[in-house]
């Protein structure tokens, strides 16, 4: 057993909850716990989160998504160091829309778990209620 499956769900075989078995799926579910979790709100870690989403109301430019970025970097790099992580932003769709205007981010990570040598790419949409894989 690695972690339980979000949303939990009730197993006869796991136990109580529906667990991941492979520890790909279990990283990826940490790296999305990472960047929902607001700093301050885990109880004896308040530096622990990212909370991607308060930076989506914000009057930001290529300089506050570089500020994101090395957040990200740093936060993985501090609580899950068996990762080597990379960080994009795309602003506009094909047609030019921007993102930023629509109040969401389009992020993608591309990841390496270190000890597996197991390469990974997340690509994320970051809305102001939910972060959604695509």
């Amino acid at each position: 057993m690695l972690q339980p499956k979000f949303p939990l769900q009730f197993s006869e075989r796991d136990g109580s909850y529906k667990n991941h078995t492979e520890l790909e799926l279990s990283v990826k579910q940490n790296i999305l716990f990472l960047m929902q979790t607001i700093p301050g709100e885990w109880p004896a870690r308040p530096e622990f989160g990212i909370g991607i989403s308060k930076h989506l109301f914000e009057n930001y430019s290529t300089d506050t998504l570089v500020s994101i970025r090395r957040n990200i970097v740093s936060q993985i790099k501090k609580y899950m160091p068996f990762l080597k992580v990379d960080v994009m932003f795309e602003t506009e769709d094909v047609f030019g829309n921007s993102y930023i205007d629509n109040n969401y981010i389009s992020m993608t990570l591309r990841y390496t778990i270190v000890p597996l040598s197991v390469d990974e790419i997340l690509n994320l949409k970051i809305t102001e209620s939910s972060i959604e894989v695509i």
